[in-house]
């Protein structure tokens, strides 16, 4: 049975951070000086619960770097937006790098690697970068959000934005190549930020979840489990299942370490005629290849990078943002004081 430490916040999300990873003991789990972190900014709208936390990754750090770590954080930008660079600016992670003399990278400009599978009749390699590769230690900060693909976002699914480019074609494989990627990688540690999370429409266009919760784990299967029963997702997670069998020493079963857990009901992601329409699109090889592998794939990419940034974020984004906000006050401030949060 897996260790699973939890803290309940009340809104310090920096000391409380560094209270989870001690609690798991996360020295325990970092061999080495080079450590790589895989943030969440997927996107450069300030909506609690759609990115990570900028207060839990500095928590992260200040014990990273009490220790002597050496490290470095990247994520990549997205199929349909190169939103990267503006996220980590608005989301207040370019002061945070400059405050701790970090270097963030943006995984899509990276050379790369391919690395051989375990699934060859589904996918022979899979590129990957190989600034992650050559680091001693890799450790996850996610979101616990719902999706609308593979139900649940958390641990395991935040190293699918490891593959730096055109990672929209492996939708159809995404229950099978989450747990290889993670194989390959092999995460040190996972700390989840679920202090805001996500349900509904995720992961992109949910409504921001109040939680207070902050995880950690060296097992990413027993920590995303944890996630599904805190959200009260019944069933079967496909990704999650296979991770337990693909990926040595991976183990459903979790013992909670700290502070109670709380379990609510999520509302699910569910798919849409879009989405639906997509995943056909991509089982029929010529249409897949027109569409997704061509220039053509820009008409869709701004269409779905429009009605994100323009019509879900004014029409609904903002309102969620003051609403959570309102239910927990001791976060207003903190959001308040980024760069993106006045972005209307």
């Amino acid at each position: 049975m897996s260790i699973v430490a939890h803290v309940r916040t009340k809104g310090d999300v920096i000391s409380d951070t560094k209270k989870v990873m001690n609690l798991v003991n996360w020295s325990e789990h970092i061999d080495g000086d080079n450590v790589f972190i895989k943030v969440n900014y997927m996107s450069d709208q300030v909506i609690p619960g759609l990115c990570t936390s900028p207060w839990l990754l500095e928590g992260v750090l200040q014990e990273l770097t009490s220790q002597g770590k050496r490290v470095t954080i990247g994520d990549a930008d997205l199929a349909t937006s190169k939103q990267l660079v503006r996220a980590i600016n608005r989301w207040g992670v370019v002061d945070i790098c400059k405050k701790y003399n970090i270097k963030f990278v943006n995984l899509s400009n990276e050379p790369t690697t391919n690395k051989s599978t375990q699934i060859p009749d589904v996918i022979e390699s899979i590129p990957i970068p190989n600034i992650i590769l050559n680091a001693d230690n890799v450790i996850t900060l996610p979101v616990a959000k719902t999706h609308y693909l593979t139900r649940l976002t958390c641990s395991l699914k935040n190293q699918w934005g490891t593959i730096p480019r055109f990672r929209q074609q492996y939708h159809p494989i995404a229950d099978l190549l989450i747990p290889e990627i993670n194989r390959i990688l092999n995460v040190n540690l996972t700390i989840i930020d679920a202090t805001i999370c996500m349900e509904g429409e995720g992961p992109r266009t949910g409504i921001p979840k109040l939680v207070n919760s902050i995880l950690a784990s060296p097992d990413l299967v027993a920590a995303d489990r944890c996630v599904q029963d805190i959200m009260g997702l019944s069933g079967e997670i496909k990704h999650i299942e296979n991770s337990a069998k693909m990926i040595k020493g991976s183990q459903l079963a979790y013992q909670v370490l700290g502070d109670p857990l709380e379990t609510f009901k999520f509302i699910e992601a569910k798919k849409t005629i879009v989405t639906n329409f997509e995943l056909l699109l991509r089982h029929v090889p010529i249409l897949n290849t027109i569409i997704f592998k061509t220039g053509f794939f820009a008409i869709p990419s701004m269409i779905a990078t429009k009605y994100n940034t323009f019509y879900y974020f004014k029409r609904y984004g903002i309102k969620y943002r003051e609403k959570v906000l309102e239910q927990a006050p001791q976060y207003k401030a903190l959001y308040g004081i980024l760069p993106g949060y006045q972005e209307h």
